[in-house]
């Protein structure tokens, strides 16, 4: 019997004799024979199964959907160099979500800074889609060790899925949910009109535009009924209205219905690639495992050893000058100090170092423009005739050697 991937055709020898399935180049194999005879007359037909394999890649200039729930994980090779770079840049595009959620960036200030995260490292093409799909993987197998890790996880991957939903074509997001059997329906019109003063009322409490007209946006918007316990962001800021345990969302806000959906099913994924890490981490204890464990304390940031302004070097007569003109406050401040006290304490002295380095006056560092800094050093005996110890005596004469 003849097996090969995809689409199956039935054929007899009757129909093809075997040269033109070969001239076909496809892959055969035989089970009785690895060489194939031309059957005698009086035989009976054998039935053969052909599979045609199918090209799935995407057209040239195709649009590449970024909606998924990595359900089904990656079966291709992947060099080590492309694991770890892959591993990288997801871990530079969830940092940046981080950063800007921790800065407290909301709406448009929160796209713009993960779309920018989105276009540095993730685009959305063909080849940005595979790296999606495998560095999300490998981030899940280096975060699911631990209980922070993975809620650190969660949460920016969920912040991802969401801009992704909420950027997304209608057209590309309701096949999207069709596929994964989201079926989620809009209210009757009758009793959109029993409850329209209280959605309505939901709906004006919510910041609108300040140019746009809340009653016209109201009027052209469906409500879904979902169980309250799925959309329990949405009544923690009070967004929607809650009749008989079910909460009657807007269609603007179905992202929250869907990203709850994303945060259960990663989170149950989580948890069971938790229970399989041991084994995984005995088995590749020599390859992957101290890359992974290690992934999470990895700094991906901007590299400050090179300097940023376009390879323009700073000397130490310029800081005068900058630390008046652009020098941050603490640092204006610690070189003023420095200029006063000629001296830092550690602390700050590694915190104004590598300040310098990152505005290219790394060279100030050396000893030689710093000694123009320093205090000098009197001799001991000097040291000791200014600054004698008030509780010092007169020292005792050193016994000769070989007497106690």
């Amino acid at each position: 019997m003849f097996t090969l991937p995809l689409s199956r055709q039935t054929l007899s020898f009757t129909d093809a004799p075997p040269y033109n399935l070969r001239r076909e180049a496809c892959r055969l194999s035989v089970a009785e024979s690895p060489v194939l005879p031309y059957p005698p007359p009086h035989a009976r037909p054998v039935c053969v199964q052909v599979h045609r394999k199918v090209s799935a890649e995407p057209k040239l200039g195709a649009r590449v959907s970024c909606l998924s729930f990595y359900s089904v994980p990656p079966t291709e090779k992947l060099s080590i160099t492309l694991f770890e770079e892959y591993a990288y840049d997801r871990l530079r595009l969830l940092n940046a979500i981080d950063m800007a959620r921790a800065k407290g960036l909301k709406g448009a200030d929160l796209e713009k800074g993960i779309r920018k995260g989105r276009d540095d490292c993730m685009p959305n093409t063909p080849e940005g889609a595979r790296k999606d799909r495998f560095s999300h993987f490998i981030l899940r197998l280096a975060y699911c060790r631990t209980e922070d890790l993975r809620r650190w996880f969660l949460q920016n991957e969920v912040e991802l899925f969401k801009w992704r939903f909420v950027n997304n074509p209608p057209e590309d997001m309701n096949l999207w949910l069709k596929a994964h059997s989201m079926n989620y329906e809009a209210i009757s019109k009758d009793e959109a009109a029993r409850l329209r003063e209280p959605l309505l009322a939901a709906f004006l409490a919510r910041p609108h535009p300040k140019e746009s007209d809340p009653t016209s946006l109201f009027d052209r918007q469906e409500h879904y009924k979902v169980g309250f316990e799925q959309v329990l962001d949405l009544v923690r800021q009070r967004r929607v209205y809650l009749e008989g345990g079910f909460a009657y969302v807007p269609a603007s806000d179905l992202v929250s219905i869907v990203a709850n959906q994303f945060r259960m099913h990663l989170s149950k994924q989580l948890s069971s690639m938790a229970r399989a890490w041991p084994a995984l981490r005995e088995e590749e204890s020599e390859r992957l495992a101290g890359f992974l464990e290690s992934l999470a304390t990895q700094y991906v940031g901007d590299d400050y050893s090179q300097p940023r302004n376009g390879g323009v070097k700073v000397s130490i007569a310029d800081l005068p000058m900058l630390s008046r003109r652009s020098f941050p406050l603490c640092m204006a401040n610690q070189h003023a100090k420095l200029g006063e006290t000629h001296h830092l304490k550690n602390d700050a002295r590694n915190q104004f170092g590598l300040f310098l380095k990152g505005i290219g006056a790394a060279a100030c560092m050396r000893p030689g423009p710093w000694a123009a800094c320093r205090v000098p050093c009197a001799p001991a005996a000097a040291r000791g005739a200014m600054w004698p110890h008030p509780q010092a005596g007169p020292r005792p004469p050193r016994a000769p050697p070989g007497q106690a």
